[in-house]
């Protein structure tokens, strides 16, 4: 019976990162091509005003570009490993320079062990080196040391409204269509945006009678799309504006005569 030996081995290695990087050359390239004709895509239902079906080709396109701009950094981690290698063999502990991109291959390489099989080979490796507890804390990110955009964007979570509309309204440049922009934003509660203004504080300007005025609480607030506000709350806008415009100009108050008159010709 022939007895498996596992083992840090440096040809091993250096093998599997080579093969790791020309696995995500090949992905990013791939990638590329397919994001180019989602957008197309979204671009011709957003002409056809098919705007739902334009919004759930976005969601996997910004997905993709995740993954893709994902396999752009650990290729460098893998660049990085390979110019390393002597250090990596040599020294018995990790040297504090390569935390991050053997945490992070550690971490990332099982959530993309189909598109890149390779780099669990690497992986591997590593653990040999490393002690099989490393390997362990490091896909639990206990230490902390995986680069947080990297667990960000494989991360299975939707991406949020704000992202999608960003991009539908990028698309909407980049093929210069004739979209207006309520149209995209039609079926948004609402938006998180920055205020264009910083906050005011209105009650210096107007501490009698400002109860009506809208109020801030935070720079980054719920913005509703100016089409599905209510005419009372525009109204309520536009007042306001005018009264900074006419704030500190003299108002001449009426004469007695032209007050008497106005009372007599109401009663």
């Amino acid at each position: 019976m022939i007895k498996v030996v596992h083992g840090f081995k440096t040809d091993k290695i250096l093998s599997s990162i080579q093969a790791s990087r020309k696995e995500l050359n090949e992905q990013i390239k791939l990638k590329a091509g397919l994001l180019h004709n989602g957008r197309i895509e979204v671009a011709q239902h957003m002409e056809k005003r098919e705007m739902q079906r334009a919004k759930n080709k976005v969601l996997r396109l910004i997905q993709e570009t995740h993954r893709s701009d994902i396999m752009d950094l650990l290729e460098f981690y893998c660049s990085t490993l390979f110019q390393q290698i002597g250090l990596i063999k040599s020294a018995k502990e990790l040297d504090p320079t390569l935390v991050e991109p053997v945490s992070t291959v550690i971490w990332a390489a099982p959530r993309l062990e189909t598109e890149v099989p390779s780099l669990m080979k690497v992986s591997d490796q590593l653990i040999y080196k490393y002690s099989k507890e490393y390997g362990e804390m490091c896909r639990s990110n206990n230490a902390g040391t995986v680069n947080a955009e990297v667990m960000t964007k494989l991360s299975a979570s939707f991406p949020h409204k704000s992202q999608i509309f960003k991009y539908l309204e990028g698309i909407s440049k980049e093929f210069d269509l004739n979209i207006q922009q309520e149209d995209i934003y039609a079926d948004a509660e609402y938006i998180y945006a920055p205020s264009r203004n910083p906050p005011l504080d209105m009650s210096e300007l107007f501490p009698s009678d400002d109860t009506y005025l809208p109020r801030r609480n935070s720079p980054y607030e719920k913005v509703e799309p100016w089409h599905m506000q209510r005419p009372s709350a525009l109204k309520q806008s536009q007042t306001v504006n005018d009264r900074r415009l006419n704030f500190g100009k003299a108002t001449p108050p009426a004469s007695a005569s032209n007050s008497d008159d106005l009372y007599e010709e109401v009663n």
